[in-house]
């Protein structure tokens, strides 16, 4: 099985969300793992399996890739200021 990161971006302001954009991209993944940050929201019976975090936007930072022109980097530096967390989710397909 396959396993993609997909990354959506909130936005808090004035006591409102707002999902300000969305990707699928890279990041340490096995740094979330580590840290017991991931949990389980797999769909019951389905027999795939998906885990899902809420960062801060600092935290996030710390989990992207280190390769100049990263495309996963350049999405979260082009994000607005009121970004404030980043959901991931890392989802088993079928390849």
């Amino acid at each position: 099985m396959a396993f993609e990161t997909h990354l959506i971006a909130l936005t808090w302001s004035s006591g409102t969300y707002g999902v300000a954009s969305q990707t699928t991209g890279r990041i340490d993944t096995l740094k979330l793992q580590q840290a017991g940050r991931l949990a389980d929201v797999s769909e019951p019976r389905s027999g795939y399996h998906d885990s899902a975090a809420i960062l801060s936007r600092e935290e996030f930072a710390q989990l992207l890739p280190a390769q100049p022109g990263d495309k996963t980097a350049q999405w979260f530096s082009d994000l607005p200021r009121e970004v404030r967390f980043v959901i991931v989710h890392v989802a088993e397909w079928e390849s």
